[in-house]
């Protein structure tokens, strides 16, 4: 893993940290998978953006 990502990683959790939001493992392996192109960052917006969005919550009542 690149030293780099790593500390973007860090970087980005303690920012979060500081808005009483910690990324959890599974946010620290997406942002993996997203560096290093393992995964299309697009898909994962589209992925989260749909998760939390209203309309989501609505359509899963």
């Amino acid at each position: 893993m690149s030293v780099q990502i790593e500390k973007t990683i860090r970087d980005i959790d303690f920012t979060m940290a500081m808005e009483n939001m910690p990324l959890t493992e599974a946010d620290r392996q997406r942002l993996r998978d997203c560096m290093t192109g393992k995964t299309d960052i697009c898909e994962v917006l589209s992925q989260t953006i749909a998760k939390h969005s209203q309309a989501a919550v609505f359509e899963r009542i």
